[in-house]
């Protein structure tokens, strides 16, 4: 884009192209470097917090997929993974044999304990600290941009890790 004196004006596309791009490697940096130092995915991560809150209740895997906002496809996957690693154990309660709870084992206890918090927790905190007519208008910037990226009818857990919720 060119003005009267010939030089080149800002783009807005590519300034908006450019923030959804920082935002798309903010996402998958802070995944990544969570992995590396925890051995877990945040899908994981946040899986282990659940169980580990429901300790005196453990959900079944369609309470975790409810309490996760993922699809029970995914949770059976994800408790897969858990289980291989040590961490949960599925059980069946006395009471009501026909439901398979989500554990955590002694190993999963201690993993839990010194779990650092996700990008998407941080991001809840401070969107909890914004003036509301803060938080619709950017909530409307971002369906926008949704829009825009034709992504409407795309499944998305509130979960900021990349891959997840599809």
């Amino acid at each position: 884009m060119w003005h009267a004196a010939g030089m080149s004006t800002p783009d807005p596309s590519a300034a908006v192209l450019r923030s959804i791009r920082r935002i798309v490697r903010a996402i998958s940096l802070r995944s990544r470097a969570l992995a590396r130092e925890t051995g877990l995915t945040v899908p994981q991560l946040l899986c282990l917090r659940v169980v580990a809150a429901r300790d005196d209740s453990p959900p079944t895997l369609a309470e975790l997929a409810r309490e996760v906002e993922l699809s029970p496809a995914t949770i059976t996957g994800i408790v897969d993974r858990l289980q291989r690693a040590g961490l949960v154990a599925r059980v069946r309660r006395d009471s009501d044999r026909r439901k398979i709870r989500v554990v955590l084992t002694e190993a999963g206890r201690l993993r839990c304990e010194s779990l650092p918090d996700v990008l998407h927790e941080r991001v809840v905190g401070r969107l909890a600290a914004m003036e509301a007519d803060q938080r619709a208008r950017l909530e409307t910037s971002l369906a926008e941009v949704v829009a825009l990226l034709e992504a409407d009818e795309l499944d998305a857990a509130p979960v900021l890790a990349p891959g997840v919720g599809i």
